[in-house]
């Protein structure tokens, strides 16, 4: 196979996924699948599935479900598809599905011959005279409309232009696939050497960028679980407004009115905002999440909660009382614009920006980490079954990136579309987004040519859902090294912040081996927080023999014989620690 370009198609060698071919099967299928009509859902299940793999849903709550069966002969799909058929009946009554499709890698031809002048009984006519006898044996099926979908029809839509990318990961068998992926980190490890130490990980907060990203579900639960509470504090408000005292009888009964439709159309306003919201988040997928449009309608939010507030406490002066003085966070009011504060800075947090990009900028100083923070995420990410590759800037040229990048991962001169498809169904399989990470761009052969390159990779890689391109810089160099508009882009960048608020950790990571030399002062140094420095600084410490480690520990010690220059080459920076015997008062010193 060159350029993308696969023998004929045997659905007896698509590639095995999640550890079966049954299940690559499912998931090609998935990706095949037809649009849902507009207005209505996609729904993809998970086991027990009611017998059916997805389903779109109507607004009017009519389903439409679709079963993958990857058998080759009739004899196997008819007990199968009966089973399926029976669970939907089943499930009917929670589940309305009205039209059942079965798509299958295997055609059904009809009889083109007689035997012994009778008509012979076809593999399609075997399959009619099931479905029909199925609908009036299993309950709740005989109004389903049963369709099939076999190998024909899904080789159509395999073949057709914009599938390339597909064809190729699903029938190529090892390129993008768990091992593969894994013996390119292996081999990023080796060329990150010393710019990636996983016996000294420091697991810090700004890797969970990384993971929203490529959509991971830890980012996606945060958000829910934000609205999830959203919700629920709306309804206490409801309550809470609903048991309020009743007004005395010589209160001004038109105003009360007044104010109590005012604050129920407001509560009213807010639960639906909740409701909108929620469907919004349930319905997230790998594809994309609305993080600007959620926190725009938090902050929306907010102001009505505002309005609640002075419209409940123009209700108490009405009635002569007090205002309701409920404590701390029980106040369902307070909750609410805490609750509506939280989830807009989520969503506008560079999590949340880098999620809905799909792309992220990692800005850093030398030594400050970055390299160690991408190829920790290639790590993690196949720890957890997500495609993900990290490539190097000083690998590249930077002329044609996707060329380049296909090249060092050693898959040929494969076209820009194929590649990106085939990440894009490798993404898609894992429901999730295939991570390109490219680091340090600043050390390619000719750096400035990121400038306009960046931008076009961006372009390229935009239409496809399931795929984010991750790329580092070294901050010094940005302005020579970025677009100059990539806040245009609208994609984030965040400065790596080292060990920052994690010093401690570092160090005693780095000096296991030597507890002794352990600082048993504050750290006031801000290059603590670099994370080559530390590890220098920890690696001559080491050095030291062990009398001489418990002296260095001391605050005015440590900084009487420790001296670092920072001297910058074209493409690396090193730092040099050098440690200087002490002597002398301390004012002589």
């Amino acid at each position: 196979m060159s350029n993308g370009q696969v023998d004929p198609v045997d659905w007896r060698s698509i590639r095995s996924w999640a550890g079966s071919q049954d299940r690559a099967f499912e998931e090609l299928c998935f990706q095949l699948r037809e649009p849902a009509r507009p207005g209505w859902r996609t729904i993809k299940t998970a086991a027990p599935d009611g017998g059916v793999e997805w389903y779109n849903l109507a607004p009017n709550g009519r389903v439409h479900g679709f079963q993958v069966k990857y058998v080759h002969e009739l004899d196997d799909l008819l007990p199968l598809a009966r089973e399926s058929l029976k669970a939907v009946g089943r499930n009917r009554p929670r589940r309305n599905v009205t039209r059942m499709v079965f798509m299958v890698c295997i055609d059904l031809p009809d009889p083109a011959h007689l035997r012994k002048g009778k008509p012979v009984v076809g593999a399609r006519q075997r399959w009619e005279q099931a479905v029909a006898g199925w609908k009036m044996q299993l309950e709740g099926t005989e109004d389903i409309e049963v369709e099939l979908l076999g190998s024909g029809e899904l080789l159509e839509q395999l073949l057709a232009p914009g599938n390339e990318g597909r064809l190729w990961f699903f029938f190529q068998r090892r390129a993008l696939g768990a091992e593969w992926l894994k013996e390119q980190f292996d081999r990023a490890a080796r060329i990150a050497s010393d710019r990636y130490t996983p016996q000294h990980h420091i697991p810090l907060p700004i890797a969970s960028t990384l993971d929203a990203c490529a959509a991971a579900g830890s980012f996606i639960e945060r958000v829910k679980q934000r609205v999830e509470i959203f919700r629920t504090t709306v309804s206490d408000a409801q309550f809470a407004w609903q048991s309020r005292s009743a007004p005395a009888p010589d209160a001004d009964a038109g105003r009360l009115a007044s104010v109590a439709v005012r604050v129920e159309g407001q509560l009213a306003r807010l639960s639906h905002i909740a409701d909108e919201l929620h469907l919004a988040v349930e319905s997230v997928t790998a594809a994309g999440l609305p993080a600007e449009r959620i926190a725009m309608a938090a902050e929306n939010a907010s102001e009505v909660v505002f309005d609640v507030r002075q419209a409940q406490r123009e209700w108490f002066e009405l009635v002569g009382g007090e205002e309701d003085k409920r404590a701390g966070d029980t106040d369902p009011i307070r909750f609410l614009l805490i609750t509506l504060d939280r989830l807009s800075a989520l969503c506008r947090s560079d999590e949340a920006r880098a999620a809905e990009a799909k792309a992220w900028v990692l800005l850093g100083e030398a030594g400050q980490g970055k390299t160690h923070l991408l190829v920790d995420a290639t790590r993690r990410a196949l720890e957890a079954g997500r495609p993900a590759v990290t490539v190097f800037g000083e690998l590249m040229a930077a002329e044609d990136p996707l060329t380049e990048i296909a090249r060092q991962l050693g898959l040929g001169d494969v076209s820009h579309t194929v590649l990106l498809q085939a990440m894009d169904a490798a993404g898609a399989a894992s429901d999730t987004r295939f991570l390109l990470m490219i680091d340090a761009l600043n050390d390619a052969e000719e750096p400035g040519r990121w400038r306009s390159r960046l931008p076009q990779l961006w372009a390229e890689a935009e239409p496809y859902d399931h795929v984010a391109v991750v790329v580092s810089c070294r901050s010094s160099l940005k302005d020579v090294v970025l677009p100059a508009d990539v806040s245009a882009h609208h994609v984030p960048c965040s400065d790596h912040p080292g060990f920052a608020g994690h010093e401690v950790e570092a160090l005693e990571s780095y000096l296991q081996k030597a507890p002794s030399a352990l600082p048993r002062t504050p750290l006031l140094a801000p290059a603590f927080s670099n994370p080559l420095f530390v590890k220098l600084y920890c690696e001559s410490l080491e050095a030291l023999p062990e009398k001489q480690r418990g002296i260095a520990a001391r605050t005015q010690h440590r900084s009487a014989v420790l001296t670092a220059s920072f001297s910058a080459g074209p493409t690396r920076s090193t730092w040099r620690c050098t440690w200087m015997p002490v002597s002398g008062s301390r004012s002589e010193r």
